[in-house]
């Protein structure tokens, strides 16, 4: 009984349809994250600018897990 109400519902529902969208979706997405992310990182490494080490110590910070942040936070405001 189940299996027949299932199998309806694959039939009436195109996943494969649905599957293609998504790897279209994704491949876009990364593609376009990918080229705009270059473009910026190649500007960075390659400018001089005079807010560098402001802009590095910043990333600096970017590198820390928030766990571990967050694990701080919270203990320092329970003590």
């Amino acid at each position: 009984m189940v299996d027949k109400e299932l199998l309806c519902c694959f039939k009436a529902i195109p996943f494969g349809r649905m599957y293609l969208n998504t790897i279209i979706n994704a491949v876009v997405i990364v593609s376009v994250q990918l080229l705009f992310c270059s473009m910026a990182a190649y500007a960075f490494a390659r400018l001089k600018f005079p807010e560098r080490m402001l802009f590095l110590q910043y990333y600096s910070v970017l590198m820390i897990p928030s766990s571990f942040l967050y694990y701080h936070s919270i203990k320092l405001f329970r003590a």
